[in-house]
């Protein structure tokens, strides 16, 4: 099974109505409310953010990554949201979800990385320790002690 994440094409309108927001997708503990306000005074400011990602089964878009982008863009009341659309099933944005945040947005918390291992570890359990860490920019050795005792970080 591999870990690397499909591509998609360009970014494109969706109704944030279509998008299924799961939060056991989500990889962080909680949402920040005051990400989730700074993002919404830069949408009212036309600032460009990035668009989440959302994976596509056919019917549903899953919300994978950009869970504050979403939440300020359904705070202004907008109606469509940019977003980068993936073909693929809930599992594939839960495992999305779980890489995301490693390199960008809002800063992890010990408790997010540990959420984001655990996810991972549930949907690819066979995947070796190294597998995980790489995927959820941790090292391996905490990975193993999730995997061992499903403790924090």
């Amino acid at each position: 099974m591999t870990t690397k994440t499909p591509t998609a094409g360009r970014p494109r309108k969706v109704m944030i109505e279509h998008i299924e927001y799961d939060s056991e997708n989500q990889a962080r503990e909680r949402l920040d409310n005051d990400t989730v306000v700074e993002y919404a005074e830069a949408m009212q400011r036309k600032e460009k953010l990035p668009p989440i990602v959302c994976y596509h089964d056919g019917s549903t878009y899953w919300l994978a990554d950009g869970f504050h982008r979403y939440h300020a863009a359904r705070k202004r009341g907008e109606k469509y949201i940019e977003a980068q659309v993936i073909k693929g099933s809930r599992d594939d944005a839960r495992w999305h979800a779980a890489g995301a945040n490693t390199q960008h947005g809002l800063k992890r918390t010990n408790a997010d990385k540990a959420k984001a291992v655990r996810l991972a570890l549930a949907l690819r359990p066979n995947l070796s320790d190294r597998k995980i860490a790489a995927h959820c920019g941790v090292s391996p050795t905490t990975v193993g002690t999730i995997r061992r005792d499903g403790s924090t970080i």
